[in-house]
């Protein structure tokens, strides 16, 4: 591709640019791939515009992000900063000026609903959402603003819609096709980029969404828009207050289906009434190799976790610092094996907002196993939290069975496969430690014991699995319908860079980069149009890439990908 910068960076835009069949072009009928950066703003936590200073960009900004190759940048707005027309408008023209003196263009998206921390997604047009009317006026806004203006791309119309049976994707194509109406009766000819609703990939057979990847519209100015974080685990561990994350996620990550085949809990950790005091813990060894052996169901390819148990038991039950121990030996000092997340302060100290309660903290999973009868949990989980770094355990609201179980497991629920590293013929022999602090009743126990898991299928999500993935459900789509396609986001968060700044953390930043290198490549070599989550974070979880702690390993990747 021909450049008025570099020989491998994307041609600058001249003035108002279109989309002709699948391609856009800029007014000099040159071929355009637009590539930059989304632009966060502050639109998770300011009420207002213009915004804090803190999250205001400069020339230099949009300079820095100029020198990196790009062409474009996606600029996030909130719903509620045009209730002050006059302030929005000469915060957004300042902006737009400075984008101008770097060559930029900006893609103007509606990003985020609720005001300062509160919920921001479009899920439907009531209960506090913007409703057609409202939405239209917002783009009649905009459009009145800057039906002219070169510099502005186009209109991202929402972002990452959600449908439900109570607003399906028949009714948000109808509000898409309302607000483009808007727009183009008000001679406003920009591109309008349109989004597939950000549930629908996972589930796509769901009765309130249409039959393919978007609805095909009349309006021949469209760019069809998805994003992508897949493996979303990996690329959004730092965000884990939400049980669905993984601090510690893998790229490739690798997600398995499993049986279980069997457990050691004769000789394991027990522990009963502590009177509310710490006690450390710890197990008989673990012959490994012979307990395989000599058990029928078990194999020597069986994966082996960790699970803390309850049985019949009330009262409170905290934990912390599980451990495992490895040893050939047992004269010789054993080795430690890593167990995730095993100490739980790590999340903890990790985040610096205040902990909610949590059914999945760090990467254990609570599992409420029921009896032959059918007895077991009334509730639908028993209250279990991270609080004070701890891996806090209430049972008071089961109902037990008689032989019902509370188990915390390392593997099992949705992906949450964090076996041990342990390896069979080599006549090692394992054991647990951990502290216990319960006040459980008289001969009741709480207890850790190793766990087997046989694999039935696995699904790896690496390179190829994301290129097949994006090509059959997206591209094929595209092609099929003479469109050109954006990934509007795609971006990856770095542990080591977000809060807590965890140095040390395994993997990061290189597989980061790795990831970062995949996605550019498919894209690229797809001749998609794109915009990297994000310049600047401001939220601390490290996506930010020119955020204060920059990394350089990830700069020079994304360097690389423009």
């Amino acid at each position: 591709m021909v450049s008025n910068r570099t020989a491998d960076s994307v041609i600058i835009p001249q003035g108002h640019i279109r989309v002709v069949g699948n391609i856009i072009k800029d007014s000099s009928g040159q071929n355009v791939t637009l590539k930059g950066f989304c632009l966060s703003n502050g639109v998770y936590t300011e009420a207002t515009a213009p915004p804090a200073t803190t999250y205001i960009l400069t020339t230099d900004d949009y300079q820095t992000i100029q020198n990196n190759g790009a062409n474009v940048v996606r600029f996030y707005i909130q719903y509620s900063w045009l209730n002050n027309t006059a302030n929005f408008f000469t915060y957004m023209d300042k902006q737009l000026a400075k984008m101008a003196t770097s060559n930029l263009k900006a893609v103007l998206s509606l990003h985020y609903f609720g005001v300062a921390g509160s919920g921001g997604g479009f899920y439907n047009g009531g209960s506090g959402q913007p409703n057609i009317p409202e939405l239209k006026a917002f783009w009649k806004k905009v459009s009145d603003r800057y039906s002219t203006n070169n510099v502005v791309a186009g209109y991202d119309l929402l972002n990452e819609p959600y449908c439900s049976s109570t607003f399906d994707e028949i009714t948000l194509y109808s509000y898409y096709t309302d607000m483009i109406a808007e727009i183009r009766n008000n001679n406003d000819n920009h591109i309008i980029f349109i989004s597939d609703p950000v549930n629908k990939y996972d589930n796509p057979s769901a009765g309130h969404f249409l039959s393919g990847a978007f609805k095909r519209l009349s309006d021949d100015n469209l760019v069809y828009q998805f994003h992508w974080y897949k493996p979303i685990k990996f690329t959004h561990q730092t965000v884990y207050d939400n049980p669905y994350f993984q601090l510690g996620a893998n790229y490739p990550y690798a997600e398995a289906t499993e049986t279980y085949t069997g457990g050691w809990y004769t000789n394991s950790v027990k522990v009963g009434n502590t009177a509310g005091n710490w006690v450390t813990v710890t197990s008989d060894w673990l012959d490994v190799d012979n307990f395989i052996y000599s058990n029928s169901n078990l194999s020597i390819t069986d994966k082996m976790g960790v699970s803390i148990l309850v049985g019949n038991a009330n009262g409170q039950i905290l934990i912390d610092n599980i451990r495992v121990e490895r040893a050939i030996n047992i004269a010789n000092a054993p080795v430690n094996v890593t167990v995730t997340n095993s100490t739980f302060d790590i999340p903890k100290r990790y985040n610096i907002h205040t902990t909610t309660a949590d059914n999945h903290p760090a990467n254990w999973y609570l599992v409420a196993d029921t009896d032959g009868n059918g007895a077991g949990v009334a509730a639908e989980h028993p209250a279990g939290t991270l609080e004070n770094g701890w891996l806090k355990f209430d049972p008071s609201g089961i109902f037990w069975g008689t032989n019902s179980w509370a188990t915390w497991k390392t593997t099992w629920w949705d992906g949450y496969q964090n076996y041990l590293d342990y390896t069979y013929g080599n006549s090692y022999k394992y054991r647990i430690i951990m502290d216990v602090n319960s006040s459980l009743s008289a001969g009741r126990e709480v207890y850790a014991a190793f766990e087997f898991y046989r694999l039935t299928g696995q699904t790896v999500q690496n390179k190829n699995y994301m290129n097949t993935a994006i090509t059959n459900y997206y591209v094929n789509w595209a092609n099929a319908n003479n469109v050109p396609l954006y990934c509007g986001e795609w971006g990856v968060a770095d542990p080591s860079q977000g809060i807590g700044r965890i140095t040390s953390f395994p993997g990061a930043p290189a597989q980061q980069v790795n990831w970062i290198n995949d996605m550019a490549d498919i894209l690229n070599t797809k001749g998609m149009h794109w915009t990297y989550h994000d310049y600047k974070d401001f939220s601390d979880l490290g996506f930010g890439v020119y955020d204060t702690h920059n990394n350089a390993e990830i700069i020079h990747a994304l360097q690389n990908a423009f």
